[in-house]
C-alpha cells in the first residue's frame, strides 16, 4: 500500500514541482525570447495547421497555451472534419468548443471539408498546398506550426501536411516571392518510449540539449501543465474512448512540445 501511495503522490506532485521550477527560471519565456532573437516576425500572428479535430489538444496544446499567454494571435487550420465514422458535423462543433477552452475565437478557426481531403484516406497534397498558400495570403501569415515528417504517430494524414508545407516552401523559394519570408516550425516526433514518459521526458530532452546541442539547428521547447489541454480534449466527446484517457495521462505531448525549424 505504501508503494501505491508513493507512486500516486509522485505522479501527482512531480509535474507541479517541475512546472514551478521551470517557471522559477522563466524557461518558457526564454524559449519565446530565443524565437524572437532568431527570427524577425512581422507580427505575432501564427497559423497552426493540423489534420483532424482533437489534434490541437492531443499534440499542440502546450504550444497553444504558451503562445497565447505571450500575446500571439493564433489561427487554426483544420484540414478535415474527421468524418471517418460519419461524425464530421459533430466533430466540427467539438473543435470550436475546444477553441473556446484555448481562448481561440471561432472566426480564427478554419475547418475544411473537401472530398479530396478526408480523414483516413490519402490527402491531396497539392490541394493542401494551395489551401495553405491562400490562408497565408488572406491572413498575412509569416509564421506556421505543424507536424513533422513522421507525423508524431506516423499517421499518413499528418505526414501529408508536412509534405504539403514542403511544396509551399519550394514554390516560394523557386519563385522568390518578395516580402514573403515564412518561418515554419514542426512538432518533433520522438520514439515511442519517450512519447509515453509523460512529464519525465522533460529531463531527457534537457539532457539531450545539454550534451548534444547542435547550434546550427534551431529548436525550442515549451513545457506546461496539461489541465487546459485535458479540458479541451474533454470537449471532443465523440473521441473519448478508453485509450484516449491513457494518452492524456502518459503522453509527453500533453506536457512538452519540441519545435524544430523546417529548412
Amino acid at each position: 500500500m505504501n508503494y501505491k501511495i508513493f507512486f500516486f503522490l509522485f505522479w501527482i506532485l512531480t509535474p507541479f514541482i517541475i512546472y514551478y521550477s521551470i517557471n522559477l527560471f522563466h524557461f518558457n519565456e526564454k524559449q519565446i525570447q530565443k524565437l524572437s532573437n532568431n527570427y524577425n516576425l512581422k507580427s505575432k500572428k501564427v497559423l497552426l495547421i493540423f489534420a483532424h479535430p482533437d489534434d490541437e489538444c492531443m499534440f499542440f496544446g502546450t504550444t497553444i497555451q504558451i503562445l497565447e499567454k505571450n500575446g500571439f494571435e493564433i489561427h487554426w487550420l483544420c484540414l478535415s472534419t474527421g468524418n471517418y465514422r460519419n461524425q464530421g458535423e459533430k466533430r466540427k462543433i467539438e473543435l470550436l468548443e475546444s477553441g473556446t477552452i484555448f481562448n481561440i475565437p471561432k472566426n480564427k478557426i478554419h475547418i475544411y471539408d473537401h472530398p479530396q481531403i478526408q480523414d483516413g484516406y490519402p490527402f491531396n497534397e497539392s490541394l493542401i498546398a494551395e489551401i495553405i498558400e491562400n490562408e497565408i495570403d488572406s491572413l498575412d501569415i509569416n509564421f506556421i506550426i505543424t507536424f513533422d515528417e513522421n507525423g508524431i504517430s506516423n499517421h499518413k494524414n499528418h505526414i501529408s501536411i508536412f509534405n504539403s508545407i514542403q511544396k509551399v516552401l519550394e514554390h516560394r523559394n523557386n519563385n522568390k516571392i518578395p516580402g514573403k519570408s515564412l518561418l515554419v516550425l514542426k512538432l518533433k516526433t520522438v520514439s515511442v518510449f519517450r512519447k509515453y514518459l509523460s512529464f519525465l521526458d522533460f529531463f531527457l530532452d534537457q539532457l539531450k540539449c545539454l550534451f548534444f546541442n547542435n547550434k546550427n539547428h534551431f529548436s525550442i521547447t515549451f513545457f506546461s501543465l496539461p489541465f487546459q489541454s485535458i479540458q479541451a480534449m474533454l470537449q471532443h466527446k465523440s473521441q473519448l474512448v478508453w485509450f484516449r484517457y491513457l494518452y492524456v495521462i502518459f503522453s509527453r505531448y500533453m506536457f512538452l512540445n519540441t519545435l524544430e525549424l523546417i529548412e
